[in-house]
């Protein structure tokens, strides 16, 4: 299975996305991944390329419908395939403030 990385999101490819998630509607014609909390730039692909789905639970997963690359305005894009799905994770820092807790990276 592929595992890709683009800033803090982190695409963990798996089988299949469960069936009770929901489809995150499109942004500005965009399926936007993750939002950057400090520069305003996300995570992004076309919309019509791919659907994003959600769990009650807040898990987000990725599936491709057509090749498309995934872009961001600081990071190399990444190209993904048709018919790929993946998990969608957001990268954790230690929380020097917090000994024992971590916390979610701005990017």
């Amino acid at each position: 299975m592929k595992t890709i990385r683009q800033g803090d999101i982190l695409l963990q490819q798996v089988e299949a996305a469960p069936r009770t998630a929901r489809t995150v509607p499109a942004e500005n014609g965009r399926v936007i991944l993750a939002h950057g909390e400090v520069t305003g730039h996300h995570h992004s692909l076309a919309a019509g390329t791919a659907v994003l789905l959600e769990t009650e639970a807040g898990e987000r997963f990725l599936q491709l419908k057509k090749p498309a690359p995934l872009e961001h305005q600081e990071h190399a894009p990444h190209y993904l395939q048709e018919n790929e799905i993946y998990r969608v994770l957001r990268q954790r820092e230690f929380a020097p403030e917090a000994p024992g807790l971590s916390r979610r990276v701005l990017d």
